[in-house]
């Protein structure tokens, strides 16, 4: 098995997006939301699953604040960055901290990138507590969590459901 690490090209990117930037309203998801008529209006959402790969949200983070974008990165607290569980509770690190402010700083927003029920199956946490612990750690950092997405885990294809069937 090869593994491959992603490399961020601003003019891969820049192809991608750049042709929206002009003709676009760009929102990040909550704005998005919160509006009570788009009507014909063209918007450009922005969304980046940093799972594995932390420094290159950090590179498009830049490039999109660069270019006046606005988008939604989602934390997925299975992964490296973000800290490992001990007992019930996660213990973070300071990377997620460091990436979280890195983020905002630059006028993104922060989603929770949610992997609880996969959670609560291979190591038998309550997903809602682990929810309300991690809302409040966001919370004693000054970071505002946006929203929530589910997270496709490998666990969730082969039994079938998904991380947003919390009860």
């Amino acid at each position: 098995l090869l593994l491959f690490k992603k490399k961020f090209r601003e003019e891969t990117y820049n192809k991608l997006v750049g042709t929206y930037i002009e003709s676009h309203e760009n929102m990040t998801h909550c704005e998005y939301v919160r509006q009570a008529d788009i009507g014909e209006r063209k918007i450009l959402l922005l969304r980046h699953d940093i799972d594995d790969d932390f420094l290159t949200s950090m590179k498009i983070a830049d490039w999109e604040y660069r270019h006046g974008l606005k988008a939604t990165y989602c934390v997925l607290h299975t992964k490296w960055y973000y800290g490992h569980l001990e007992g019930n509770r996660i213990i973070h690190t300071h990377d997620l901290e460091y990436l979280c402010k890195y983020i905002i700083d630059r006028g993104h927003e922060i989603n929770f990138h949610n992997n609880l029920v996969t959670l609560s199956l291979t190591h038998a946490v309550n997903p809602a507590n682990l929810l309300m612990q991690e809302l409040e750690y966001f919370h004693s950092l000054g970071v505002k969590i946006t929203g929530t997405s589910s997270h496709g885990d490998w666990l969730c294809h082969k039994l079938k459901f998904r991380n947003m069937e919390i009860n």
